[in-house]
Protein backbone atom coordinates (compact mmCIF):
# COMPACT_ATOMS: atom_id res chain seq x y z
CA UNK A 1 0.00 0.00 0.00
CA UNK A 2 2.76 2.43 0.91
CA UNK A 3 4.70 1.86 -2.32
CA UNK A 4 1.61 2.71 -4.37
CA UNK A 5 1.23 5.93 -2.44
CA UNK A 6 4.84 6.89 -3.11
CA UNK A 7 4.44 5.94 -6.76
CA UNK A 8 1.42 8.19 -7.05
CA UNK A 9 3.26 11.05 -5.38
CA UNK A 10 6.23 10.59 -7.71
CA UNK A 11 3.87 10.65 -10.70
CA UNK A 12 2.22 13.88 -9.52
CA UNK A 13 5.64 15.41 -8.86
CA UNK A 14 7.05 14.38 -12.25
CA UNK A 15 4.04 15.70 -14.15
CA UNK A 16 3.99 18.97 -12.22
CA UNK A 17 7.73 19.57 -12.69
CA UNK A 18 7.47 18.84 -16.41
CA UNK A 19 4.57 21.28 -16.73
CA UNK A 20 6.48 23.83 -14.65
CA UNK A 21 9.52 23.55 -16.90
CA UNK A 22 7.48 24.02 -20.08
CA UNK A 23 5.45 26.89 -18.64
CA UNK A 24 8.61 28.46 -17.20
CA UNK A 25 10.27 28.41 -20.64
CA UNK A 26 7.23 30.05 -22.22
CA UNK A 27 7.06 32.60 -19.41
CA UNK A 28 10.77 33.39 -19.74
CA UNK A 29 10.34 33.99 -23.45
CA UNK A 30 7.36 36.27 -22.80
CA UNK A 31 9.29 38.15 -20.13
CA UNK A 32 12.23 38.80 -22.44
CA UNK A 33 9.87 40.10 -25.14
CA UNK A 34 7.52 42.20 -22.97
CA UNK A 35 9.96 43.69 -20.46
CA UNK A 36 11.02 47.25 -21.25
CA UNK A 37 14.48 47.76 -22.69
CA UNK A 38 16.72 49.72 -20.32
CA UNK A 39 19.45 51.81 -21.95
CA UNK A 40 22.77 52.53 -20.28
CA UNK A 41 25.27 55.20 -21.24
CA UNK A 42 28.90 54.27 -21.74
CA UNK A 43 31.22 56.42 -19.62
CA UNK A 44 34.97 56.39 -19.12
CA UNK A 45 34.54 54.32 -15.95
CA UNK A 46 31.93 51.85 -17.26
CA UNK A 47 28.20 51.99 -17.94
CA UNK A 48 25.76 54.13 -16.00
CA UNK A 49 21.99 54.20 -16.06
CA UNK A 50 20.21 57.52 -15.85
CA UNK A 51 17.53 58.08 -13.26
CA UNK A 52 14.80 58.00 -15.93
CA UNK A 53 15.99 54.64 -17.22
CA UNK A 54 16.36 53.16 -13.75
CA UNK A 55 12.64 53.80 -13.19
CA UNK A 56 11.93 51.43 -16.06
CA UNK A 57 13.35 48.62 -13.95
CA UNK A 58 10.00 48.55 -12.17
CA UNK A 59 8.46 47.53 -15.49
CA UNK A 60 10.93 44.66 -15.83
CA UNK A 61 10.03 43.34 -12.37
CA UNK A 62 6.35 44.06 -12.95
CA UNK A 63 6.19 42.07 -16.18
CA UNK A 64 7.96 39.17 -14.51
CA UNK A 65 5.37 39.20 -11.73
CA UNK A 66 2.35 39.50 -14.03
CA UNK A 67 3.55 36.65 -16.25
CA UNK A 68 4.36 34.56 -13.16
CA UNK A 69 0.86 35.13 -11.77
CA UNK A 70 -0.76 33.98 -15.01
CA UNK A 71 1.54 30.99 -15.30
CA UNK A 72 0.96 30.02 -11.67
CA UNK A 73 -2.82 30.19 -12.07
CA UNK A 74 -2.58 28.00 -15.17
CA UNK A 75 -0.21 25.54 -13.49
CA UNK A 76 -2.33 25.32 -10.34
CA UNK A 77 -5.71 25.02 -12.02
CA UNK A 78 -4.69 22.39 -14.56
CA UNK A 79 -2.48 20.47 -12.15
CA UNK A 80 -5.08 20.38 -9.40
CA UNK A 81 -7.92 19.47 -11.77
CA UNK A 82 -5.81 16.57 -13.02
CA UNK A 83 -4.78 15.35 -9.56
CA UNK A 84 -7.67 16.40 -7.35
CA UNK A 85 -8.06 12.83 -6.11
CA UNK A 86 -4.83 13.53 -4.14
CA UNK A 87 -5.53 17.08 -2.94
CA UNK A 88 -2.88 17.43 -0.25
CA UNK A 89 -0.15 15.97 -2.45
CA UNK A 90 -1.21 18.05 -5.43
CA UNK A 91 -1.28 21.27 -3.44
CA UNK A 92 2.20 20.80 -1.97
CA UNK A 93 3.68 19.58 -5.25
CA UNK A 94 2.18 22.50 -7.18
CA UNK A 95 3.62 24.99 -4.71
CA UNK A 96 7.08 23.43 -5.16
CA UNK A 97 6.62 23.26 -8.94
CA UNK A 98 5.77 26.96 -8.88
CA UNK A 99 9.20 27.71 -7.42
CA UNK A 100 10.80 25.58 -10.13
CA UNK A 101 8.83 27.40 -12.83
CA UNK A 102 9.92 30.76 -11.43
CA UNK A 103 13.55 29.70 -11.54
CA UNK A 104 13.18 28.52 -15.15
CA UNK A 105 11.43 31.77 -16.12
CA UNK A 106 14.19 33.84 -14.50
CA UNK A 107 16.99 31.81 -16.07
CA UNK A 108 15.50 31.61 -19.57
CA UNK A 109 14.40 35.24 -19.69
CA UNK A 110 17.86 36.37 -18.63
CA UNK A 111 19.40 34.00 -21.18
CA UNK A 112 17.27 35.43 -24.01
CA UNK A 113 17.80 39.06 -22.95
CA UNK A 114 20.80 41.22 -23.81
CA UNK A 115 24.16 39.84 -22.76
CA UNK A 116 26.49 41.39 -20.23
CA UNK A 117 27.50 44.99 -20.99
CA UNK A 118 31.18 44.39 -20.24
CA UNK A 119 31.48 42.24 -23.37
CA UNK A 120 29.74 44.78 -25.60
CA UNK A 121 31.25 48.08 -24.42
CA UNK A 122 34.90 47.36 -25.14
CA UNK A 123 34.95 49.19 -28.50
CA UNK A 124 32.32 51.84 -27.78
CA UNK A 125 33.14 55.48 -27.18
CA UNK A 126 31.87 57.37 -24.10
CA UNK A 127 28.37 58.72 -24.64
CA UNK A 128 27.18 55.68 -26.61
CA UNK A 129 24.09 53.85 -25.42
CA UNK A 130 23.81 50.14 -24.86
CA UNK A 131 20.92 47.87 -23.81
CA UNK A 132 21.29 46.67 -20.25
CA UNK A 133 20.90 42.95 -19.46
CA UNK A 134 17.51 41.70 -18.31
CA UNK A 135 17.67 41.48 -14.51
CA UNK A 136 15.17 40.70 -11.81
CA UNK A 137 15.77 43.09 -8.92
CA UNK A 138 12.80 42.06 -6.81
CA UNK A 139 13.19 38.42 -5.81
CA UNK A 140 9.73 38.56 -4.23
CA UNK A 141 8.40 37.95 -7.74
CA UNK A 142 9.79 34.42 -7.57
CA UNK A 143 7.18 33.27 -5.04
CA UNK A 144 4.31 34.60 -7.14
CA UNK A 145 4.30 31.37 -9.16
CA UNK A 146 3.69 29.31 -6.02
CA UNK A 147 1.09 31.66 -4.57
CA UNK A 148 -0.82 31.78 -7.86
CA UNK A 149 -0.60 27.97 -8.23
CA UNK A 150 -2.18 27.53 -4.79
CA UNK A 151 -4.89 30.08 -5.63
CA UNK A 152 -5.56 28.28 -8.93
CA UNK A 153 -5.85 25.00 -7.03
CA UNK A 154 -8.31 26.52 -4.57
CA UNK A 155 -10.41 27.95 -7.40
CA UNK A 156 -10.62 24.55 -9.05
CA UNK A 157 -11.54 22.92 -5.74
CA UNK A 158 -14.28 25.51 -5.24
CA UNK A 159 -15.70 25.12 -8.76
CA UNK A 160 -15.59 21.34 -9.15
CA UNK A 161 -18.38 19.51 -7.41
CA UNK A 162 -16.85 16.54 -5.62
CA UNK A 163 -19.64 15.07 -3.60
CA UNK A 164 -17.53 12.13 -2.47
CA UNK A 165 -15.55 13.11 0.65
CA UNK A 166 -11.81 12.74 0.28
CA UNK A 167 -10.27 9.82 2.08
CA UNK A 168 -6.61 8.97 1.86
CA UNK A 169 -5.93 5.54 0.46
CA UNK A 170 -9.10 5.26 -1.65
CA UNK A 171 -8.28 5.15 -5.31
CA UNK A 172 -10.36 6.68 -8.07
CA UNK A 173 -11.69 3.30 -9.25
CA UNK A 174 -12.86 2.39 -5.75
CA UNK A 175 -14.60 5.75 -5.44
CA UNK A 176 -16.40 5.33 -8.75
CA UNK A 177 -17.47 1.81 -7.79
CA UNK A 178 -18.68 3.07 -4.42
CA UNK A 179 -20.66 5.92 -5.98
CA UNK A 180 -22.22 3.60 -8.63
CA UNK A 181 -23.54 1.35 -5.87
CA UNK A 182 -25.26 4.30 -4.23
Amino acid sequence: MRSRSLGGTAKVLAQALLAAAVLGLIAGMLWSVLAPDIQGEVTASGVSVTNGESRRQFGVDGWFTVIAAGGGLLLGSIGFARHRHRPATALVVLAVAGLAAAAVQWWFGTFLGPESVTDRTAGLSPGSTVSMPLELNSQAGLVVWSIAAVIGSLLVAAVLDDREPWRPGIRRRERSERSSRL
